[in-house]
């Protein structure tokens, strides 16, 4: 009985991870607003930043490589989330088991993880093109970031702060 019950509850709560994982990847693709990294591909993000810390023309040009870089390797981590998903919502229909549902959202969580770390270089390589005045302006916006590139479930945009 007692196993059964923890069954229960270990299948449960993957059910409900699921659907919370689903959520987020549906919600990814409702971005609103202009500082949306659907719209436009992040372009509203990208203006903001150049006019804030005022680029000049060479500044600009190496932000758009690190850009191109950065969406580069955000990207192969996706795509590999993404056949992850793919194998774990196959694996509810074909009776996975809990050790290998497990595995796989670990190997999710991992990407992720790497994820954030890239964004946090591809920050820190901003603040590294910026030149006196600019350096005290990242350091106002920086806290802002989440905001920018931030959203709720549901595509809701992250609250500004006050």
């Amino acid at each position: 009985m007692r196993i059964e019950f923890n069954r229960r509850w270990v299948m449960g709560l993957l059910l409900l991870n699921l659907l919370v994982v689903a959520g987020f990847w549906l919600s990814a693709f409702q971005g609103k607003g202009e500082m949306g990294r659907r719209n436009g591909r992040g372009e509203g993000p990208k203006k903001e930043i150049i006019k804030r810390l005022q680029f000049e023309d060479w500044q600009v040009k190496k932000y758009e490589g690190f850009i191109a870089l950065h969406r580069k390797a955000v990207g192969e981590r996706e795509r590999k989330i993404n056949a992850l998903r793919q194998t774990l919502f196959e694996g509810v229909g074909s009776g996975m088991d809990s050790t290998e549902t497990m595995q796989i959202c670990k190997e999710i969580g991992s990407l992720q993880a790497e994820i954030h770390q890239i964004h946090v270089a591809h920050f820190k390589q901003i603040k590294g093109l910026c030149e006196g005045r600019q350096v005290k302006a990242f350091e106002e916006m920086v806290v802002e970031f989440n905001e920018m590139f931030g959203h709720r479930p549901g595509g809701e945009k992250m609250p500004r702060r006050r």
